[in-house]
């Protein structure tokens, strides 16, 4: 019986590498859970790309990004919202079918993300 047990233990406490295709537009950004009390911040950014087709059309539309990031402390723990574009791909459509054997499609995927953080300090005893 402990036999059977011990590949299912083996494969649950071990570590794997997650693998996923897609892309990545703006990251999580925690750097506002470690400011001094209350925080409210916001931030824009653009991206210019020069990605074109032979002919010259532009591939790439140019996004621009924004996110929202709010703290305060509740009781001993701090509480975080943050907004991101975890995700976008934005094709221009630059390109006619009758110019191009393979046509740039008009198309946007943008993936918006809320997330919830805490952050709760250990006392000064401890070190890592």
């Amino acid at each position: 019986m402990k036999l059977s047990l011990l590949p299912a233990i083996l494969l649950t406490t071990t570590a794997s590498i997650a693998q996923a295709g897609g892309f990545e537009a703006q990251t999580l950004d925690t750097g506002f859970m470690y400011e001094e009390g209350a925080v409210l911040t916001a931030s824009t950014a653009s991206l210019n790309s020069n990605l074109t087709e032979a002919n010259g059309a532009k591939i790439l539309k140019d996004p621009n990004f924004t996110s929202f990031s709010i703290k305060s402390k509740v009781g001993p723990l701090d509480v975080g919202l943050t907004t991101y574009r975890s995700g976008a791909i934005q094709m221009s459509g630059a390109a006619s079918p009758t110019l191009s054997p393979n046509p740039i499609p008009n198309a946007d995927a943008n993936i918006e993300t809320l997330a919830a953080l805490l952050k709760y300090d250990l006392s000064e005893n401890f070190q890592s």
